[in-house]
Formats: C-alpha cells, sequence, structure tokens
C-alpha cells in the first residue's frame, strides 16, 4: 500500500516498496525501493529559481515546477567494464522553498524510471 511522506514543505506519495527516511541534516530526505538499485534524495532550501544548479536543464511541470537535468558517468576502460553512474537532478519551486530532487543509479537499474517519475510527478506542497 502507497504510504505519504511529509516534512515541514511537502509531500509526496510513495508506490509500494519504497521507504523515507530523515538524514542527520535537516533538510535532507533519502528515499530507497527497498532492493536497492535506485536512491533518490529530496534536498529542501531557501534558494532562489535564478541560482538553481540546474538552470540550463528542461522545463519539468508535475504537482511542481522547476527544472530537470541529466548527468551520466561511464568509468568503463577497454579491460574494466563498470556500470554507467546516472543522476538526474529536478529544481522544484515549492512555495519560498527549493526542493532539489536527485536521483542516483547504477547500469541497469537505471532502465525503468516508472516508479520514480510516479513520485517525482506527486511531490506537492504540504498544504495541498
Amino acid at each position: 500500500m502507497p504510504t505519504v511522506y511529509e516534512t515541514e514543505f511537502w509531500r509526496v506519495r510513495l508506490p509500494d516498496g519504497w521507504t523515507a527516511r530523515e538524514t542527520q541534516l535537516k533538510e535532507v530526505v533519502a528515499v530507497s525501493k527497498v532492493g536497492g538499485g535506485h536512491g533518490l534524495a529530496f534536498v529542501t532550501r531557501e534558494i532562489e529559481p535564478r541560482d538553481w544548479p540546474c538552470k540550463d536543464g528542461e522545463l519539468f511541470h508535475g504537482q511542481l515546477y522547476g527544472l530537470t537535468r541529466d548527468t551520466a558517468f561511464d568509468f568503463s576502460t577497454e579491460w574494466n567494464k563498470v556500470p554507467v553512474f546516472r543522476q538526474r537532478w529536478w529544481c522544484l519551486w515549492c512555495g519560498n522553498r527549493t526542493v532539489y530532487a536527485i536521483h542516483t543509479c547504477f547500469g541497469t537499474a537505471c532502465e525503468t524510471h516508472n516508479e520514480l517519475d510516479e513520485i517525482i510527478h506527486g511531490l506537492a506542497p504540504k498544504n495541498w
């Protein structure tokens, strides 16, 4: 059964098999899928959109709006095949705060994004 996770500023509905936990840093929430392969972090900051690190990204619109950007790193060599490491960033406006959503994955785990898209599109201001 899906669960809803809330912070002071936003809430998100997590599909079955996903969990969320606060980290030692109050503004950082770690979300993961049971069994690994996917990691997602939400970071809430008082940063204006003009200062976003993904300014050159594509427009994004779910419950929150902003920008998104992909980064991929392939550390493979001729002798050592290493899985591709990928990150996708969302810089989203939530009231007077920025919520960064950072998805990290490795290798074939990067191929499935349906649940991830559902999570990001469902991220909403807490008071909605």
